[in-house]
């Protein structure tokens, strides 16, 4: 089996990340699944946005935790990646769960801390949206081992970027510290980025434990191919669209 197409961001590549705009065109062009990134916002919102604060994309500088959503509504962030892009709004997480279709996938990094857990259990229960559809990750320990209670019935994942020494090549954190981690936690897989000492071994023993394994972010012709071959359970990327004809081309 093929790993699942996992839309970045949405499709980020061609539209503005985790705007409503990026998530619908995601799944224009078939992604398995799209992750989008969440924080939870001073009056207690869930919005749907990658940095802590709004400078990259919405021009001010306005800190998400320190601000009501009213205020994050006024702030366009579509327009600089073109004009036909103006006027996009940082989303609520419910609207993007609205936008799920059947057999598709959504995958929610929670940015923010434990404090996060109750408003998206409201969200998710309110929106009816069944669990399996539902994949959690975070590079907060804390965080994702509260999701994981709050969900038991999602896939609960956690987030490790590697490094690699330059000389000996060794990866950290080392494979055993993650496994470690993750199955004392009581999580279904790991979600990591990948490195050039990442080899198969390295991927078949994290299956060997019963773990799942989804790298991002992939948009390298060389380490998709890699990571198809190895057998991967997702692959995370800013072009859907690409990783989905390199499958019909294996």
């Amino acid at each position: 089996m093929k790993p699942l197409v996992i839309a970045h961001r949405g499709a980020s590549y061609e539209a503005p990340e985790n705007t409503l705009a990026a998530v619908n065109l995601a799944w224009r062009m078939d992604a398995d699944g799209v992750e989008v990134d969440v924080h939870l916002t001073r009056d207690g919102q869930v919005v749907v946005f990658h940095d802590e604060h709004t400078r990259r994309y919405g021009g001010s500088r306005k800190r998400i935790a320190q601000c009501d959503y009213s205020e994050l509504l006024k702030l366009d962030v579509g327009r600089f990646m073109g004009e036909q892009y103006k006027g996009e709004r940082i989303p609520l997480l419910a609207e993007v769960i609205s936008t799920v279709p059947e057999n598709k996938r959504l995958v929610i990094e929670i940015k923010s801390g434990p404090e996060t857990v109750l408003p998206i259990q409201s969200i998710v229960y309110e929106s009816k949206i069944t669990p399996n559809k539902i994949i959690f990750i975070s590079f907060r320990r804390d965080t994702i081992k509260e999701i994981k209670k709050a969900f038991p019935e999602c896939i609960a994942m956690r987030l490790y970027e590697l490094f690699q020494m330059p000389f000996t090549k060794i990866i950290y954190p080392s494979l055993k510290r993650m496994i470690e981690e993750v199955t004392e936690d009581q999580l279904d897989g790991l979600n990591i980025s990948l490195v050039a000492a990442v080899k198969q071994s390295f991927i078949k023993q994290i299956k060997n434990d019963g773990l799942q394994i989804y790298f991002w972010t992939i948009n390298n012709l060389k380490q998709a191919r890699f990571l198809i071959q190895a057998g991967v359970d997702g692959i995370a990327t800013d072009r859907p669209d690409w990783l989905r004809e390199q499958y019909k081309l294996m």
